[in-house]
């Protein structure tokens, strides 16, 4: 994430390899440390398997436009919708354990504000 908004913030333009529909289940780096230690201090998870994701699904096209519109609309968003063939839509789970907890953080840091402050850290710099 930081990468994307580094090129957006610096050069005013995001240049991405598909289409824009895959969909992503971002988690702020804060938010998972966090649940990441409760599940470490928690003696009851007995060896159960966890998956750490955020709140909600959005698509990469809709995140882009999301960093556009903070940054004033000024960034011109490319989609290489034909630059790749095996590309996943769908964050995939290769990792298949017969006991799965799927843990989001409650509360949490909402992407828009995650990204204001990663762009304020980049315009800083």
């Amino acid at each position: 994430m930081y990468k994307l908004i580094e090129e957006a913030v610096k050069t005013l333009k995001i240049t991405h390899v598909g289409d824009g529909s895959e969909l992503r289940e971002y988690i702020h780096a804060i938010d998972a440390a966090s649940v990441s230690c409760d599940i470490l201090e928690d003696d009851s998870h007995n060896g159960a398997n966890y998956i750490i994701t955020g709140n909600s699904t959005i698509k990469r096209l809709d995140l882009f436009k999301m960093i556009n519109e903070i940054l004033g609309n000024k960034v011109e968003i490319k989609c290489l919708d034909n630059a790749y063939d095996n590309h996943y839509k769908l964050t995939p789970y290769s990792f298949q354990p017969t006991m799965c907890k799927k843990l989001t953080p409650n509360p949490h840091i909402e992407l828009g504000q995650g990204l204001l402050r990663c762009i304020q850290e980049i315009s800083n710099e």
